[in-house]
Parts: structure tokens; C-alpha cells; sequence
């Protein structure tokens, strides 16, 4: 019967056992075992609470170690890093992800009405049969585009970028109809 019970909740049988025997031995064993399960998920309610409060003030979460800070500094909680990192990653299913920069006004609602006010424009270009020309510059400035590289212990790991003088610059056309224009200069 341990070993079903084991299994089930995926714990080894040895720890059933123990957990009977102080059942058997001590028969607030259970009550108490609920009692600390409720302190247990009180305390993460309040984290939980706290982290809400600091997404809806826009605070930038950058780290478990800087949210516990706050969360004991603002929110006077005496809590672990490992149950901040709990509620995050569990209770509000957050994932710690790399941040992908877009421009400060980006998505402003000025630049997002800008952004549809234009769609709405161009599908009416595109109605009358017009050839749209889409032009764009680059340059290379180097010639080493390697970002990893395998190091002995003990060494460096830099590698001197040597400027490509002159610099290539090129220029890329696209119309509507898929035809691609190049220039090097």
C-alpha cells in the first residue's frame, strides 16, 4: 500500500512510511501538517499580492533577488528567495526571459494610431495598382562576424576587430511585386 501511495504523489516509500509512523505516534501529527501547509500558502498569497501590486506600478522585475528586496523592504514580508522564485515561477506562471529592445515610443498610442493611419493608406495604394518602392541602407564595417570562440584555460577571450576601410555600403530595394533592387557602393 505505501509503494501506490509513493508513486502517486511521486515520493520514495521510505518517506510514506515515516510520515505513518508519526501518525500513528502523534495524533495531531496530521492537524499540524495542515496547519503548517496553510502558513505555507498564506505566505505566498501575500508574496503573490505583492509581486501584483509591483506589475500594476509598473516596477521592472529584472531579478528574484531585487524583488525579494522589495517585497521585504516596501512590503515588509520576511520572506526566502526560494519562495519568490516559487510564486513567479508557479503560482503566476512568469518565465524570466530575454528582453527584446524596441524604441522608447514604440508602441506609444500616438505611433500606433501613426502605424494603422498608415496601413490604411498604403491598402489603398495598393488597390489602384501603383509600384511601391521600399529603399533601405546598410554598411559593413567589419569583416568578422564570429560571436563565440573556443578559449584554453588561462587565456583571453578577445579577438581585435579590424576595421574594413573603406567601409561597403549597400543599397536595398524592394517593390510590392517581390523584385528586389541592389546597390554596392
Amino acid at each position: 500500500m505505501h509503494n501506490h501511495i509513493a508513486k502517486e504523489h511521486r515520493i520514495s516509500i521510505g518517506t510514506v512510511s515515516r510520515m505513518v509512523c508519526k501518525a500513528k505516534r502523534k495524533k495531531e501529527f496530521y492537524s499540524e501538517l495542515l496547519a503548517k501547509q496553510n502558513d505555507i500558502d498564506e505566505k505566498h498569497s501575500s508574496i503573490k499580492e505583492a509581486i501584483e501590486s509591483m506589475i500594476s506600478q509598473h516596477v521592472f522585475l529584472d531579478s528574484v533577488e531585487s524583488i525579494h528586496d522589495t517585497i521585504q523592504t516596501q512590503h515588509q514580508l520576511k520572506v526566502k528567495k526560494k519562495e519568490v522564485h516559487h510564486v513567479l515561477k508557479h503560482d503566476l506562471e512568469m518565465s524570466f526571459k530575454k528582453i527584446i529592445p524596441i524604441s522608447i515610443h514604440g508602441n506609444s498610442v500616438r505611433n500606433l494610431v501613426s502605424r494603422q493611419q498608415f496601413a490604411l493608406q498604403f491598402l489603398e495604394v495598393l488597390k489602384s495598382k501603383k509600384v511601391i518602392l521600399n529603399l533601405d541602407e546598410t554598411w559593413l564595417g567589419m569583416m568578422d562576424f564570429r560571436r563565440r570562440k573556443w578559449r584554453p584555460k588561462g587565456s583571453t577571450n578577445s579577438v581585435p576587430q579590424l576595421p574594413l576601410t573603406p567601409r561597403i555600403t549597400m543599397i536595398l530595394g524592394l517593390d510590392n511585386y517581390g523584385r528586389v533592387y541592389v546597390s554596392l557602393l
